[in-house]
C-alpha cells in the first residue's frame, strides 16, 4: 500500500498537479503512522488470517476514510471518485494476500494460550514432596518474614550483608531486578532464592521469572516482592488533597497499568521508563509466577510491599502470546465433550485464569457455585457481571453452532471435573446456553445447581423446543421482574 500511495503521489508531481501529489505522499505517511499503532505490520503475531485481515481493513478504512473526507473538503467537484473508492479495496486484497504466503511459508508455528496448558498447570500441582522439603522450606519462609518485618531493607545491600547467613548456604539473595545475579545464583548452585528488589523495575519480567525457574532444582523456593496496584492506589489517595488525589490515580493508572498492555503504545511506555516502576495487580503477579512452573505457598504484605513465596514445580509453561486484550476466548466443554471457544468480555485480571486450583483451594464457594471472594476479577470487571455485559459476545457462539439461547452453562475443565460422573455424561448430550436454568431454580449449593440441570437437560431431551419456550419465559420473569441474579 506504501508503494502505491508514493506512486500515485510522484504521477500527481508528474502530472504537474503538484498540491494533489503532495497529498497523497502525505496519505502514505499517514498510513506507516497507522499501521504501526495498530500494530498491522507485525503480522508475524497473529495466529490466525481472519485476525490480520480485519486488522488490516481496519487500518486501511481509517485512512482511506481521512483520504477521502480531505478530498471532500479538498476538492468536492473531484471527477475521479469512483477509481479512488476502488483503490482501498484492492490494496487491501493485496495487503492480505501478500501477508498470507509470508505466513505460510516464513513464519513458525507457535503455541498459544490455551486450555490444555492451563490444565497442565493444574495437574502439575499433584507433586509429592518430602517432609524435610516442607519443613525446610517453611523454615525459610518464617526466618524470611521475621527478618523483613523486624529490620525493613532501605538499603538492599546492607541488608543483604547482614542476613546473608540466616538461610543457609542454599539460599541466594537478590538485591537487583537484572538477570545477571540469577547467572551469578546457578553457578553457586543456590537451591533458593529471596529477592529483595522491586518486580515493578524488571523490564521482561515472565523472561526474569522463566530464567529463575531454570536457575533452581525441583520444591527449590523463590520469594520477591513488589508494589501491587491496590496498595499503589491506597498510596496515592492518602498522599493527596481530595479530587487531586483522584486525578493523579486516573492518570497513573492510564500510563502505568494500560499503556504497557496496548500493542500500539507498549512501545513508547518502556523506551521512557526503560521498564521500571510498572504497576501489576495482586493476581497477575501470582498468575504470571504460576505460569512460569511455580506453586504459590505464601503471600504476605511487609511494609506496603507485597512478598509472595513461590516453590518450583514444573518447567515454565509454553505461553507465546498472552492477551491482554478486553475480549477473551475461553475454552470450556461443550456438546460430545468437545472444547469450544467460548467468547466473553475480560473480567479478570490478565494471568488470573492460572491462579484457578490456587483461589479454589483456598475459598469456599459461595451460593451459586462461583468462588466466594474472588479476587481475580478486576473492578470493572465486577460492574460487567452485575450487568451481563460480559456475555455478549457469546452471541457469536449462537450463530457459530456451539452454544444455544437456552441451556447449562458452558464449563471449564476444573469446574466440570467437580460434577458427578452421572453428570459429566448427561451435560455432554446437549449444547451449553447463554441463559442457563440457573435463573429459574436459583440454586445455592453444587449439589442443587447439578439437580437443576439434571432436571432441564432430561425435559429437553424429551421436548427441546417446548422445554426452551417454557424456560426462556420464567427465567426473562425471574431477572426482570423478581430482580433474580447470579451469585
Amino acid at each position: 500500500m506504501l508503494v502505491a500511495l508514493l506512486g500515485f503521489g510522484l504521477w500527481q508531481f508528474l502530472s504537474k498537479q503538484i498540491s494533489f501529489g503532495f497529498f497523497w505522499i502525505t496519505a502514505s505517511v499517514l498510513w506507516v503512522v497507522v499501521s504501526v499503532l495498530l500494530g498491522k505490520l507485525d503480522y508475524s503475531r497473529y495466529r490466525k488470517f481472519r485476525y490480520l485481515l480485519i486488522a488490516t481493513i481496519i487500518a486501511n478504512a481509517l485512512v482511506f476514510t481521512v483520504i477521502c473526507l480531505s478530498l471532500l473538503l479538498f476538492e468536492p467537484a473531484f471527477h475521479f471518485w469512483s477509481i479512488y473508492l476502488l483503490i482501498p479495496i484492492a490494496i487491501t486484497l493485496l495487503e492480505c494476500g501478500i501477508y498470507s504466503l509470508y505466513q505460510l511459508f516464513v513464519v513458525k508455528r507457535v503455541n498459544y494460550l490455551e486450555e490444555d496448558v492451563i490444565q497442565q498447570y493444574v495437574d502439575t500441582q499433584t507433586i509429592n514432596k518430602e517432609d524435610d522439603i516442607s519443613a525446610d522450606i517453611d523454615s525459610t519462609l518464617q526466618k524470611f518474614v521475621s527478618a523483613m518485618s523486624q529490620d525493613f531493607p532501605t538499603d538492599a545491600a546492607k541488608w543483604k550483608e547482614s542476613h546473608k547467613s540466616d538461610f543457609g548456604v542454599g539460599t541466594v539473595i537478590l538485591t537487583t531486578p537484572e538477570p545477571d545475579e540469577l547467572d551469578e545464583a546457578k553457578a553457586k548452585g543456590a537451591r533458593n532464592l529471596i529477592s529483595i528488589s522491586n518486580f515493578n523495575d524488571i523490564r521482561y519480567i515472565n523472561r526474569y521469572f522463566i530464567k529463575a525457574n531454570e536457575v533452581m532444582p525441583e520444591n527449590g523456593l523463590f520469594i520477591i516482592g513488589g508494589e501491587v496496584s491496590d496498595v499503589r492506589k491506597a498510596n496515592i489517595l492518602k498522599s493527596y488533597p481530595i479530587v487531586i488525589n483522584r486525578i493523579v490515580y486516573v492518570f497513573d493508572f492510564i500510563w502505568n497499568r494500560l499503556f504497557p498492555k496496548m500493542n500500539f503504545l507498549k512501545k513508547l511506555y518502556f523506551a521512557v521508563t526503560k521498564g521500571k516502576h510498572r504497576v501489576f495487580p495482586r493476581p497477575e503477579i501470582m498468575g504470571r509466577l504460576c505460569s512460569c512452573g511455580f506453586e504459590i505457598k505464601m503471600e504476605q504484605v511487609i511494609a506496603d510491599k507485597f512478598f509472595v513465596a513461590v516453590q518450583k514445580v514444573c518447567p515454565p509453561l509454553d505461553i507465546k502470546n498472552p492477551s491482554y486484550g478486553p475480549l477473551i476466548r475461553l475454552h470450556r466443554v461443550g456438546k460430545n465433550g468437545k472444547i469450544i471457544g467460548v467468547y466473553k468480555f475480560r473480567t479478570m485480571h490478565a494471568y488470573a485464569e492460572y491462579l484457578q486450583k490456587y483461589v479454589y483451594d483456598h475459598n469456599n464457594l459461595q451460593e451459586g457455585g462461583k468462588i466466594e471472594n474472588d479476587y481475580r476479577i478486576s473492578t470493572v470487571g465486577k460492574f460487567m457481571r452485575k450487568c451481563w455485559i460480559d456475555e455478549w459476545p457469546m452471541f457469536l457462539n449462537i450463530l457459530m453452532g456451539d452454544m444455544k439461547l437456552i441451556g447449562v452453562r458452558p464449563l471449564s475443565k476444573h469446574y466440570f471435573s467437580l460434577y458427578t460422573p452421572e453428570m459429566q455424561e448427561l451435560r455432554t448430550k446437549v449444547k451449553p446456553g447463554l441463559l442457563p436454568p440457573f435463573y429459574v431454580d436459583m440454586p445455592k449449593t453444587l449439589d442443587e445447581i447439578q439437580e437443576s440441570e439434571k432436571k432441564y437437560i432430561e425435559q429437553y431431551l424429551r421436548h427441546p423446543l417446548k422445554t426452551d419456550f417454557k424456560y426462556f419465559w420464567k427465567i426473562i420473569g425471574n431477572i426482570v421482574f423478581k430482580g433474580k441474579r447470579s451469585a
